[in-house]
């Protein structure tokens, strides 16, 4: 049985023009969606839609009774994952999506590693506009970018920051004494990375200078060695 929903082809779209798509996208008339099963044929008669709490319904509506609710119009994008960045230890490299659901992977564009290997290079931030990469590097204590344009990824800042030294207790994988940071949230404009450094017992908040650079603009305390992920909302 297949796991792609029954319906489901890939036709290259037009290019997209103006500033509606965002890079590495294209236009399509159809409806594309991917499911992990294949898609449920239920019988008009037989579909209901339900609201439960602790296993207690709540609410349930009939097809009829759905479709007679109050509904409005309106229009919106709806955008599909086509490529991600992934990190690989001392490097960034893309993968793509093809359309038969297949997956291809591109080359690794190493970091400067002279101060150990692995680096542990692995919390990743994207900007808004896909065109930048922040990634963390574990074993050094700092944050490197990197260009993204179209298949290509190139360094842009190595370190993009200074390194944040922890209390001396803490060494990563290559024997270095790191400042161990976790977790990073670049903010929706993409204007500030925030980045967590559990050893050094703070959050530093960074602006995002055009050339890829990271200069501090606040830190805050944070508890020594405990807070790992970080969201913004």
């Amino acid at each position: 049985m297949s796991l792609v929903s029954r319906g489901f082809h890939g036709h290259r779209g037009a290019a997209g023009t103006g500033t509606r798509v965002p890079p590495g996208q294209h236009v399509t008339a159809g409806f594309p969606v991917l499911s992990a099963g294949p898609t449920p044929r239920t019988p008009l008669t037989e579909w209901t839609f339900s609201i439960r709490r602790h296993g207690r319904e709540l609410r349930s509506w009939s097809w009829e009774e759905m479709r007679a609710l109050p509904a409005e119009t309106f229009s919106a994008d709806i955008h599909c994952v086509t490529r991600w960045l992934y990190a690989v230890g001392d490097g960034l490299a893309m993968a793509r999506i093809g359309e038969d659901g297949s997956v291809s992977t591109g080359p690794i564009t190493p970091i400067d590693t002279t101060g150990g290997k692995p680096s542990e290079l692995c919390w990743l931030a994207i900007s808004p506009d896909d065109r930048w990469a922040f990634a963390t590097n574990f074993g050094y204590g700092y944050v490197t970018s990197f260009r993204v344009e179209g298949n290509t990824i190139t360094v842009a800042k190595d370190p993009a920051c200074p390194k944040v030294p922890g209390d001396g207790t803490f060494r990563a994988l290559n024997g270095t004494v790191s400042s161990g940071p976790g977790d990073n949230w670049l903010s929706p404009t993409g204007a500030h990375l925030y980045q967590l450094y559990p050893n050094a017992s703070k959050l530093i908040g960074y602006i995002v200078r055009p050339d890829g650079a990271l200069d501090e603009v606040t830190s805050v305390a944070i508890p020594y060695q405990s807070p790992q992920g970080l969201i913004g909302f």
